[in-house]
């Protein structure tokens, strides 16, 4: 595990050994829960065992398991607010933050996890993991299906046979009913092998002017993914340089783990001079490309950098 996601684990070790130790009064969850693929924001073909779009139980890879908001069958209950957590199969069942066997909490809290349910589905969604509204307003990735959140990024299982645990936990009317009593909580077991041996690709993907006729270049950067390559998506973009320019990026904030483009658009800020910009994209597992577009100018400049911009958490 990395340093900085020790780091992480330490603080929020630290904010529960500041915690009252009892679990809050909060309900037991009712109904089902399961896992399932989003074809139309992944493709098809990441479920390879199981109805995908039901409840499916072996995926292609870890980024492809979302969180099944409920169709009429499944009645997730009570209403209100709950979280969802990625667990290690074995020993006791910890779903809350700092738990031995949590898989997520190395790259968020429960609170960036927590969602609302209405009539027995996920109605709302606010943190930094693609969420599908099923209404085609977002936040995150509206595609008019069923409602759907994505459950990665979580670390690696020990487990060799890469299963994993999903837990889903109702903390009660407001979200106060925290921590939970991991008993009151529903699990569901799924199975996602990690392979990914290739770097994210790094692509200027158009020049032009915009419409108060600056120049801008386009840089498109991405974690591919393929049938021997489950990917891991993008966790860090490092901007190594970068000369007379202002930085946008779509979406924003993007999530880590995401599998979809990230596009940074570069405008030059002085048009008698150059704009150039040098930047290095990691993925989750560790795996780094480096590129450097430039618009062509007049004359040099001073280099400015770094700057790391990290997804949301």
């Amino acid at each position: 595990m990395s340093g900085k996601r020790i780091a992480r684990l330490a603080v929020v070790a630290a904010a529960l050994a500041a915690a009252p130790a009892v679990h809050a009064a909060s309900a037991p969850v009712t109904g089902g829960v399961f896992t399932s693929v989003n074809q139309a924001v992944d493709g098809t073909g990441k479920c390879m065992n199981g109805n995908p779009l039901v409840n499916c139980n072996l995926y292609a890879g870890k980024p492809y398991v979302w969180l099944n908001g409920g169709p009429t069958g499944n009645k997730l209950g009570p209403d209100g607010k709950f979280f969802f957590a990625v667990l290690a199969p074995g020993g006791q069942q910890d779903p809350n933050d700092g738990g031995a066997k949590n898989l997520s909490d190395d790259f968020d809290s429960y609170k960036n996890r927590t969602f609302t349910v209405t009539n027995g589905e996920v109605s709302g969604y606010t943190g930094t993991h693609d969420f599908d509204s099923g209404a085609g307003t977002g936040p995150r990735l509206p595609n008019r299906l069923a409602p759907l959140l994505r459950l990665y990024p979580f670390a690696d299982t020990g487990n060799q046979g890469g299963v994993y645990i999903m837990a889903v936990c109702s903390i009660g009317p407001t979200g106060a009913a925290y921590p939970v009593d991991p008993k009151k909580c529903k699990y569901d077991a799924f199975k996602a092998p990690f392979a990914d041996s290739t770097p994210p690709v790094c692509i200027l993907a158009s020049t032009g002017k915009n419409s108060a006729g600056a120049t801008y270049i386009q840089v498109l950067v991405q974690d591919p993914y393929g049938p021997s390559d489950s990917g891991s998506g993008i966790e860090l973009i490092r901007i190594d340089q970068l000369l007379n320019a202002t930085l946008t990026y779509s979406p924003d904030p993007w999530f880590v783990g995401t599998m979809s483009p990230i596009v940074i658009t570069a405008t030059k800020t002085d048009p008698r001079y150059s704009s150039f910009l040098k930047l290095t994209v990691t993925n989750v597992a560790g795996l780094s490309t480096t590129c450097d577009p430039e618009v062509p100018g007049v004359k040099p400049r001073k280099l400015s950098g770094p700057l790391n911009r990290r997804g949301g958490r």
